[in-house]
Order: structure tokens, then sequence, then C-alpha cells
């Protein structure tokens, strides 16, 4: 059950996401010490906060991070539950506390790729660009064929955008919305680095995806989403540069 919720995670749809929510509780159900099952919940919970797929995002959060630490509770070196609280605490502007989880992950586990991404994610937000590229692309270099690699192509693209490199960001975004066209912020993503570049045919039709998936997007809406991170002024930049409305 556990494996199959795994697989469900990073389709990037409400639905999988629900689905895969609901085998991890029936894997805790089945055995409740099972901390792998926890983690993976723990996970799927975060993501549906992410996503804004839930109707209460911060309380989302919050109930995600209590089911990683009854993982880590059960199991000190669960990686997926490290993982699931890096990432909230990065999305909250904790990038210290963020990077000590996913240091953590990454001990347990150097090959987990999915922590390197994460991780690539942290650093980018707390402003240390370079890091982020060279993380998020070792994401891809050890796991470049799995479920998860249009992810960590995102994330890479989102990486080399903050540290000013359109040109080279641009292929893995596209490849990331190629794999994940249900997601508005890989569309915004794509938007912001196509006007970046003045490719403003491609940027208009990344907003309107985006607008399709998510109304009443705005550059000062984003601007406020993306407050604690880095990498905010340059991604909102590109999107005025797109013609998303102020």
């Amino acid at each position: 059950m556990v494996v199959r919720s795994l697989r469900l995670i990073f389709r990037i749809n409400p639905d999988h996401n629900a689905e895969a929510q609901r085998l991890a509780k029936e894997a805790i159900q089945l055995d409740p010490g099972y901390a792998r099952g926890h983690a993976v919940l723990a996970y799927a919970t975060m993501w549906s906060a992410h996503c804004s797929w839930a109707d209460d995002v911060q309380g989302t959060y919050a109930v995600a991070v209590q089911i990683a630490e009854k993982a880590i509770s059960l199991d000190p070196s669960e990686p997926w539950a490290r993982v699931t609280l890096g990432h909230v605490l990065s999305c909250s502007g904790y990038h210290e506390q963020a990077l000590q989880q996913l240091s953590i992950a990454l001990r347990l586990n150097p090959n987990f790729a999915l922590a390197h991404s994460v991780y690539g994610w942290a650093l980018l937000r707390s402003g240390r660009f370079q890091a982020a590229v060279q993380e998020s692309g070792e994401a891809l270099r050890l796991s470049p064929r799995d479920d998860f690699a249009g992810f960590y192509s995102g994330v890479h693209g989102l990486a080399l955008l903050a540290d000013q490199h359109f040109s080279e960001a641009l292929p893995y975004i596209r490849k990331s919305v190629s794999a994940f066209p249900e997601s508005v912020g890989n569309w915004r993503l794509l938007a912001s680095c196509c006007g970046h570049l003045g490719l403003l045919d491609e940027a208009q039709q990344a907003l309107k995806r985006a607008e399709a998936l998510q109304p009443g997007m705005s550059a000062s809406k984003t601007r406020k989403h993306l407050w604690p991170h880095a990498h905010r002024e340059t991604f909102v930049e590109g999107l005025l540069k797109a013609g998303a409305p102020e």
C-alpha cells in the first residue's frame, strides 16, 4: 500500500493525492508502528497543502508536521519524515531549521534523490543559489528516469532561474511542465522564465494555462506568497515581463 501511495504522490493531481493518503492510512491501520507509512502520509498531506488542494493550507501543514514527528518517534532514521519537516520549515521561511532537517535526511540516505531536490529547493529559498543549482542537479544525476524526475527538473529549473541563468533553466522547466501539466506552479514558473527571455507568446500561453487552473493570479499575490524566499523578486519580475497583472 505504501509503494502504491508513493507512485501516486508526484502525479500532481488532487485525486491521486487523496488516494495516496488513503492508501497510507490503510497501511497505518494494518501496522500502527510502521514508520514509513506515517512518513509517506505526512509527505502526501504536506503536498496537498503546498498545492492548495486543502481548504485550510496552514492547518494541513500543521497536520503533516504532526504525522512526520510521529514517524520520527517510531524511527528516527526515517528520511521521508525529515524531508517533510524540512519542506514545511522552508515554506515558512525557517531556512536554517529546514536545511538542518534536510541535511539529516541526506546523512541517513545519501542517494535519496528527492531529498537532494528538496534540499536544493530550500537552498534557493534561502538565497544560496549556486549551491541550489548543484543540489537540484544532483537529484537528476542520481535518478533521471524515476517517477519524480519531472519534479526534479522543475526544481532545477527554478534554481537556475533564481541564479538568473534563464536560458539554461528553460528546457528543465519545459520538461517539468510536460510531466505535470496540472501543476499551476509549473506554468507560472514557465511564464516567468519566458518573460525574462522575451518569449512573450509562450509566456502568455503559460499565464493562460495557470489562470485556467487557479484563477486570480497576480504579481502582488505571488510576491506575498513568496515573501520569505530569496528568489521572489526575480520570479515576480519575470511574471510582469510576461504580462501578468500587478
